[in-house]
């Protein structure tokens, strides 16, 4: 990660900056996205066990 060498900040050092937090941002968003998969699947199966009603396919 860039770091202000010298105690020193710069345009350029802003600008790496912003950047580094885009690319950590977009590597948090995809298992960000992912975590309500498995807690639609589990509501759907607490559902099927109480109920005996079918799981419905396509939800997430």
């Amino acid at each position: 990660m860039p770091y202000a060498a010298g105690g020193r900040a710069t345009p350029e050092l802003l600008d790496r900056l912003s950047i580094e937090r885009e690319r950590v941002e977009g590597r948090i968003a995809e298992p960000v996205g992912t975590r309500g998969r498995p807690d639609s699947v589990i509501t759907g199966a607490t559902g099927n066990l109480r109920t005996g009603r079918p799981c419905r396919a396509g939800i997430s």
